[in-house]
């Protein structure tokens, strides 16, 4: 059995909640996975991004990537046995985005290599290059390449792709399954986001924090649980329950 932990929209920047960042990471330390897949999202890159920004509130964009370099080597030391691998999510592509709107000759310096860029090479993180990744029988991705848009986005998903898949990008928790003509059966997950749910730029978004947890058997088959935190408001603190063993946040608050 191999168990590999899926983590997105992490948003180190502007949006950054390192609180429910930190929790996932004491889970991940608890729980020890055999590979900690970073989803996508990890950075936010708003000082490039075309929305409206508040001046008082832009994070420096050298402020953003050296956070989470910091952030993600507290991951890389509380998980040391793990693979910890990345791929890129739509606010990573924001900076090359940026790059050929200002100047096409900066666009393609190896420094701006998101291995090179956030340190992935430094932290021992591998850099997955090209998605869908696939792990057994199940696709991983960001989920800004497919149609996740409506009421269940693993619904959709799973429509649009009609095969296992798994991704973040929508900062909401949720599942679908269905039976093909031949009796296969497929799932869609949407995972949590561990960034603010009260970011600036909307009101009251419908976001849940939270990672995917995914068990393998040799042969590719999996089970996937998807973990959300809960505000605890009395003691101020996330919460959270894995393989029946309630955590909570307290010394990360």
């Amino acid at each position: 059995m191999k168990r590999i932990a899926f983590i997105s929209d992490v948003h180190f920047g502007e949006c950054q909640d390192l609180r429910a960042y930190g929790f996932a990471v004491k889970i991940l330390e608890e729980i020890q996975p055999d590979t900690v897949i970073l989803g996508g999202d990890i950075f936010d890159h708003g000082a490039v991004g075309k929305y409206r920004k508040n001046p008082e509130k832009t994070v420096c964009l050298q402020d953003e990537i050296d956070t989470g370099i910091k952030q993600l080597s507290k991951l890389v030391d509380s998980c040391p046995t793990a693979d910890i691998k990345m791929f890129v999510g739509n606010h990573e592509s924001r900076l090359p985005h940026y790059l050929l709107d200002i100047s096409k000759a900066l666009y393609g310096l190896e420094c701006f290599n998101p291995r090179k860029l956030y340190g992935l090479d430094d932290l021992g993180i591998e850099y997955i290059k090209k998605t869908p990744y696939k792990i057994g029988h199940l696709f991983l991705l960001h989920g800004d390449e497919i149609n996740t848009g409506g009421v269940n986005p693993a619904q959709k998903a799973l429509d649009d792709v009609n095969s296992n898949i798994i991704f973040g990008h929508t900062h909401r928790i949720s599942i679908a399954s269905k039976t093909q003509l031949n009796g296969r059966q497929i799932g869609g997950w949407g995972n949590g986001c561990l960034c603010s749910l009260t970011p600036d730029y909307t009101l009251m978004p419908s976001w849940v924090q939270g990672f995917s947890i995914i068990d393998f058997t040799e042969k590719g088959h999996f089970s996937v649980s998807q973990i959300r935190f809960w505000e605890d408001r009395k003691y101020r603190c996330l919460r959270a329950v894995v393989d029946g063993v309630e955590y909570d946040s307290r010394s990360n608050c």
